[in-house]
Parts: C-alpha cells; sequence; structure tokens
C-alpha cells in the first residue's frame, strides 16, 4: 500500500489539501471541497464521496485521477516550486506569500494589462 499522507495541491483550482493517515489503508483527506475518507489498496486510491474518479499513486508521489485531475505532493521543504510556500498556479502572478501581486501585469512597464 502507497503512503499518501502529506500535503498536495489540486492541478486544476492549486488549491492545497491535506491527508492524513487513519490506519488499515485509509486515509482522511480535506480541503476546500470538505472532508471524505480515502481507500488505498496497492497503489489504487479512491475517495469516497459521490462523483469522484478512480486514481492512482504516481511514482512521484502525485495522485493522478481517471478524469484527468491530479494532487501533486508537496516539496518536504513545505512548499511548491520554490519550496518557499509560494504557489505557481499558471496565471503570472506569485501567490502565497501574503503580499499580493501589485496589480501589474508582469510586463515592467508599471501597469496592468
Amino acid at each position: 500500500m502507497a503512503d499518501i499522507q502529506g500535503t498536495y495541491r489540486e492541478n486544476q483550482s492549486g488549491k492545497q489539501l491535506s491527508i492524513s493517515r487513519l490506519g488499515n489503508g485509509r486515509f482522511s483527506v480535506s480541503g476546500h471541497w470538505g472532508t471524505y475518507e480515502v481507500t488505498v489498496a496497492g497503489n489504487a486510491v479512491q475517495v469516497h464521496a459521490p462523483g469522484w474518479a478512480m486514481a492512482s499513486v504516481q511514482s512521484n508521489g502525485n495522485i493522478s485521477f481517471t478524469d484527468g485531475g491530479r494532487w501533486i505532493k508537496s516539496s518536504s521543504g513545505g512548499g511548491y516550486g520554490g519550496g518557499d510556500g509560494e504557489v505557481f498556479d499558471g496565471d503570472g502572478d506569485i501567490d502565497g506569500d501574503g503580499l499580493g501581486d501589485g496589480g501589474g501585469d508582469g510586463d515592467g512597464d508599471g501597469g496592468g494589462d
């Protein structure tokens, strides 16, 4: 049985989730959508909630769902990408440091868009 305990980030929403071990192949996953029980058999992962696709644990620790969703395991440094808690979610801004993005568009001219 794969050990999936830890902190992850959803690939689609960029939001963080946490998985805790309950014992005997049972885990609890908590995220922005609530808390559900998860079972693991070998590398197969099943979230016990309506509408969730089956998943499997990958060799890099990520969890990939059959519907294309992915939970990306955080690094041991506690963050994503830089190990400093910042999350790059594809919108051009670095999020997670509590400093905001200044409203610019990142092109260096001082203005947005």
